[in-house]
């Protein structure tokens, strides 16, 4: 379900490593500009990708597992670096969001199309209708997927402490990521002391957005 790839800067010895999570049935051959980006700003990158099914067999413990299995990849290179840079988009902004809740020199967090719960998404957005079938199938509601993914899920508190800081871009027309719910949640984040900035992009939904964000993450990184 879980593969990696790990590119080393050539140019010099680096104290910062960058982790990238693909977004959801995304390959990592179409990541190789954001990759490049990273590797150009002076960081190693440890990037993943992960089949379809973490979601589509409706049963939550694929994607807890998965947040594990990524985190301990990551812990287990992260004590070689002073500083560890999350990067990611929908599904895999998620994941590597909850990467650098864990990991104390996780400082920094770049990701697109984020802000809003999966168990959320997936019972209101239509392009999960036969994800949330599954579920459904399964026992699950909106409610008790939520519970289960409880230590994973980002609700009204990002659960991220004051010393780190997340830069989030959006699509102002995503029909998965709502940019108008994940503001509101951003907003709130900020006034409980999270440190993060977002905008968003007129006219791109979730695809473009992510596109945008693969082609210009070197933007990001300034």
């Amino acid at each position: 379900m879980l593969s990696n790839e790990f590119y080393s800067n050539e140019d010099s010895k680096t104290d910062t490593l960058a982790c990238l999570v693909a977004g959801f049935g995304g390959r990592l051959k179409s990541y190789q500009k954001a990759i490049q980006a990273l590797l150009n700003a002076g960081y190693d990158v440890i990037a993943f990708e992960y089949d379809r099914n973490v979601l589509d067999s409706g049963n939550p413990d694929d994607l807890l597992n998965l947040v594990e299995s990524i985190t301990k990849e990551v812990e287990g290179r992260a004590s070689s670096y002073e500083r560890v840079v999350c990067c990611g988009v929908s599904l895999g902004a998620y994941i590597s969001f909850n990467v650098q809740r864990r990991i104390d020199n996780a400082k920094t967090g770049i990701y697109g199309t984020a802000g809003i719960s999966v168990s959320h998404a997936i019972y209101t957005a239509k392009i999960f209708r036969k994800v949330r079938s599954k579920f459904v199938g399964n026992g699950y509601d909106e409610a008790s997927l939520r519970k289960k993914w409880e230590s994973i899920e980002i609700l009204d508190d990002a659960g991220i402490d004051s010393t780190k800081s997340l830069k989030i871009v959006m699509g102002k027309m995503d029909k998965i990521v709502r940019y108008r719910s994940a503001s509101r949640v951003m907003d709130g984040w900020k006034d409980n002391g999270t440190k993060v900035s977002y905008f968003g992009l007129n006219g791109r939904g979730h695809t473009l957005t992510i596109s945008w964000y693969k082609n210009n993450l070197s933007k990001l990184l300034i």
